[in-house]
């Protein structure tokens, strides 16, 4: 019978058996996540000014108002959608 020990050296080793997922703290992680978080925030900042800028026959057109878009447009900009 192989031991743990020994069976967790030959999936290092490349004897063709597929290798365990990768466990422990990835450094980046926390950093790329926050990276991420603030370019979609930027992101959706950017949009949401946008719609101030449109007419309010497209406003109309999208099935929204000036007041929904002054509503949206003055969200803050860490208050993200769920989709996003």
């Amino acid at each position: 019978m192989i031991s743990t020990a020994t069976s967790n050296l030959m999936y290092r080793a490349g004897t063709g058996s597929p290798a365990p997922a990768k466990r422990g703290f990835n450094s980046m992680g926390p950093v790329k996540g926050l990276y991420n978080t603030f370019r979609t925030a930027l992101r959706v900042y950017k949009e949401r000014r946008a719609l101030m800028g449109l007419s309010d026959s497209t406003l109309k057109d999208l099935g929204l108002s000036r007041a929904d878009a002054h509503r949206e447009a003055t969200r803050s900009f860490w208050d993200l959608p769920e989709c996003r």
